[in-house]
Protein backbone atom coordinates (compact mmCIF):
# COMPACT_ATOMS: atom_id res chain seq x y z
CA UNK A 1 0.00 0.00 0.00
CA UNK A 2 1.01 3.58 -0.63
CA UNK A 3 1.47 5.71 2.48
CA UNK A 4 0.57 9.35 1.99
CA UNK A 5 1.19 12.12 4.39
CA UNK A 6 -1.83 14.28 5.18
CA UNK A 7 -1.74 17.44 3.09
CA UNK A 8 -3.65 20.55 4.09
CA UNK A 9 -6.92 20.96 2.20
CA UNK A 10 -6.91 24.72 2.04
CA UNK A 11 -4.66 27.74 2.33
CA UNK A 12 -6.04 28.31 5.85
CA UNK A 13 -4.66 25.02 7.17
CA UNK A 14 -1.23 24.45 8.67
CA UNK A 15 0.20 20.94 9.00
CA UNK A 16 2.15 20.30 12.22
CA UNK A 17 2.56 16.50 12.02
CA UNK A 18 6.11 15.26 12.37
CA UNK A 19 7.54 18.49 13.78
CA UNK A 20 9.27 19.01 17.09
CA UNK A 21 7.50 21.35 19.52
CA UNK A 22 10.03 24.09 18.73
CA UNK A 23 9.57 23.65 14.96
CA UNK A 24 5.79 23.63 15.39
CA UNK A 25 5.83 26.84 17.44
CA UNK A 26 7.93 28.58 14.77
CA UNK A 27 5.52 27.43 12.06
CA UNK A 28 2.53 28.51 14.20
CA UNK A 29 3.98 31.99 14.74
CA UNK A 30 4.72 32.42 11.03
CA UNK A 31 1.24 31.26 10.01
CA UNK A 32 -0.51 33.50 12.55
CA UNK A 33 1.49 36.53 11.40
CA UNK A 34 0.72 35.81 7.73
CA UNK A 35 -2.99 35.29 8.38
CA UNK A 36 -3.30 38.37 10.60
CA UNK A 37 -1.54 40.59 8.04
CA UNK A 38 -3.85 39.23 5.34
CA UNK A 39 -6.89 39.95 7.57
CA UNK A 40 -8.09 36.36 7.30
CA UNK A 41 -10.79 35.43 9.83
CA UNK A 42 -9.57 31.96 10.83
CA UNK A 43 -6.86 29.34 10.54
CA UNK A 44 -6.82 25.59 11.18
CA UNK A 45 -3.83 23.86 12.76
CA UNK A 46 -3.57 20.12 12.10
CA UNK A 47 -1.77 18.52 15.03
CA UNK A 48 -3.26 15.02 14.99
CA UNK A 49 -5.40 13.29 17.58
CA UNK A 50 -2.36 11.99 19.44
CA UNK A 51 -0.45 15.28 19.08
CA UNK A 52 -0.62 16.04 22.79
CA UNK A 53 2.68 17.92 23.16
CA UNK A 54 2.21 19.97 20.01
CA UNK A 55 -1.47 20.59 20.76
CA UNK A 56 -0.61 21.68 24.30
CA UNK A 57 2.13 24.05 23.08
CA UNK A 58 -0.22 25.42 20.39
CA UNK A 59 -3.03 26.11 22.86
CA UNK A 60 -0.62 27.72 25.33
CA UNK A 61 0.77 29.98 22.58
CA UNK A 62 -2.75 30.94 21.44
CA UNK A 63 -3.66 32.00 25.00
CA UNK A 64 -0.67 34.39 24.98
CA UNK A 65 -1.63 36.24 21.76
CA UNK A 66 -4.05 39.14 22.24
CA UNK A 67 -5.16 39.18 18.59
CA UNK A 68 -6.50 35.62 18.82
CA UNK A 69 -10.24 35.97 19.41
CA UNK A 70 -10.73 32.34 20.35
CA UNK A 71 -9.88 28.75 19.52
CA UNK A 72 -11.36 25.29 19.87
CA UNK A 73 -10.79 21.76 18.69
CA UNK A 74 -12.75 20.86 15.60
CA UNK A 75 -15.82 18.91 16.77
CA UNK A 76 -15.63 16.75 13.62
CA UNK A 77 -11.88 16.14 13.85
CA UNK A 78 -10.18 16.26 17.27
CA UNK A 79 -6.79 16.37 15.52
CA UNK A 80 -7.45 19.95 14.38
CA UNK A 81 -7.61 23.24 16.30
CA UNK A 82 -9.64 26.07 14.75
CA UNK A 83 -8.46 29.59 15.58
CA UNK A 84 -10.53 32.76 15.14
CA UNK A 85 -8.51 35.86 14.41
Amino acid sequence: PVTRRHEPHAAGEVELHGLTVEEALNKIDQALTTHLLASLPAIRFIHGRTGGRIRGALHQRLREIATVRGFRRDPHNPGVTIVKL
